[in-house]
């Protein structure tokens, strides 16, 4: 194994991971919290690593409730993917997690790449929608801007949310393709998870619209297709 490679991934992970979505979401109330109180703005002029470190704290700290929010919008892809598309898929992550890291594959270095995208992306739709939820707040304060560019930024960053959550369904897909080749690779029995029929994208968000209200894999038991299952369990 690559003790380097991987020591430099677990120090750029959390910069992306953690700290890129906490800014996007925490940036915006910062400054709506300089424009509501002056006394803010002093304290960055009187002692600006103290007001640095607090913000670093404020940011990280955010990125860590962010990555949790973002890991049940995966573990709703999961599910969806596991109910009509890769039936072995939660198997075959049980069995890779059983995996001795040795003798490291290509397949295992890529799959770490994956899934720092993938961790990106959870953690930076929410709070994308959060720092839009700012942007308003900021609006209203300075009471400046147009409404009809409040509106397009809105439009904007929907359709940037969609295309991630797009990109982000295919990401778990490939993971999970590429764990069953890692497997395969090891020489560990497993199922086949390819040639099920795609569920597509608007029933993987049925499935993280059920975890992020609490609900879990036993609890869904597969979701129909049809308006009615984004509100009600059959």
């Amino acid at each position: 194994m690559d003790f380097t490679s991987a020591f430099k991934d677990e120090l750029f992970r959390p910069f992306v991971v953690l700290l890129i979505p906490g800014f996007l979401a925490v940036s915006p109330f910062v400054l709506v919290a300089g424009n509501w109180n002056h006394e803010v703005a002093l304290l960055f002029k009187a002692q600006p690593f103290a007001f640095f470190g607090a913000y670093l704290a404020l940011i990280t700290a955010a990125g860590l409730m962010l990555e949790n929010f973002g890991a049940a919008i995966e573990r709703g892809i999961d599910d969806c993917l596991d109910s009509h598309n890769l039936p072995d898929m939660h198997e075959e992550w049980g069995k890779y997690l059983q995996l001795a890291m040795k003798d490291e594959i290509v397949g295992q270095r890529f799959l770490r790449t994956l899934v720092v995208r993938a961790k990106f992306i959870q953690s930076v739709i929410p709070a994308l929608l959060i720092c839009y939820g700012g942007f308003l707040v900021l609006a209203l304060q300075l009471q400046r801007w147009w409404w009809v560019s409040v509106v397009v930024v809105g439009i904007l960053l929907g359709l940037v949310v969609v295309g991630f959550f797009a990109h982000l369904v295919s990401l778990c897909e490939a993971m999970a393709n590429v764990r069953t080749d890692i497997l395969q690779a090891k020489g560990v029995a497993i199922g086949s998870s390819y040639g099920k029929p795609y569920p597509g994208r608007w029933m993987c968000a049925k499935y993280v619209n059920w975890h992020i209200r609490g609900y879990r894999s036993e609890h869904l038991g597969g979701l129909k297709p049809g308006f009615k299952s984004w509100f009600v369990l059959d």
